[in-house]
This record gives structure tokens, sequence and C-alpha cells, in this order.
């Protein structure tokens, strides 16, 4: 089973649920880039996010960019911890690796009983997530 998810979805529902503006774009099939735009004074935030792993509930992310910017991730995360439940996204700085939980996303739980995913291959305009039924 294909599921696709356009960037303009995922887009609007981070910013209606998390007030979060974020823009996503395809670098490659595994890589995708991330603008995240905190407020009008500071410069847009871009980084590269990686496939790393893609388990039945969760994907590991490996992201690509200068300290400075590693640095602002783990500050943008630790605020959002605010705003997202605290099983969604762990950070592993050392390793440069973003783990996100799909089952602690609100709503997903009922899809995750009945499917496991398979892999998530990012297209042009959206993400191909592949799942497998249980």
């Amino acid at each position: 089973m294909e599921i696709k998810i356009g960037y303009g979805e995922i887009e609007r529902f981070v910013n209606k649920h998390y007030s979060l503006c974020i823009g996503l774009s395809m670098i490659n099939e595994k890589t995708i880039e991330l603008t995240y735009k905190h407020s009008r004074y500071l410069p847009t935030v871009t980084l590269h996010l990686s496939i790393v792993k893609v388990g039945e509930t969760h994907v590991v992310f490996n992201y690509s960019s200068p300290m400075i910017v590693g640095r602002v991730i783990e500050k943008i995360i630790s605020i959002s911890r605010k705003y997202l439940p605290l099983d969604i996204v762990s950070l592993n700085p050392e390793s440069k690796e973003i783990k996100v939980e799909i089952q602690g996303i609100e709503g997903s739980q009922i899809l995750l009983s009945m499917l496991s995913i398979d892999d998530i291959l990012i297209e042009k305009d959206d993400l191909t997530i592949t799942c497998k039924i249980k």
C-alpha cells in the first residue's frame, strides 16, 4: 500500500497544530530540505534531512548543517517540546540524528495498528510512504 502526502499538506498541518512555519523540498530520493523561519528578524534556517532508517513506527533522519545551525536545531527541538508531545522527536547531537516516532502523532495509533511502515520515498512534490498490512 502506498500513501502520498504532499509537502503543502505537511506544512499546513505543522503550522495549524504547532504554529511552526516550515518549508519542504526534495534534494534526492532519500534527502529532503527543511526550512524554518522563526521570525522575520532572524534568518531562515535550512536543514538537509536524509532518511537513515525506517522502522515500523519510526523514522531516523541524519541532518547536515554547519555547527551553528546544529546548535539552532538543538534549540528548535527543545522549544518545540512545548508544542509537541514528548515522544515524537528525539535528537542525538553527536551522530546528528533525529528520530521521529510516528505513533506519537495525534490520530496515528489507529493507522499504525493496521499498517507497518516499510519505506519512505522523497519525491518532487510529496512523500510516498510504503506500508504493509499487519
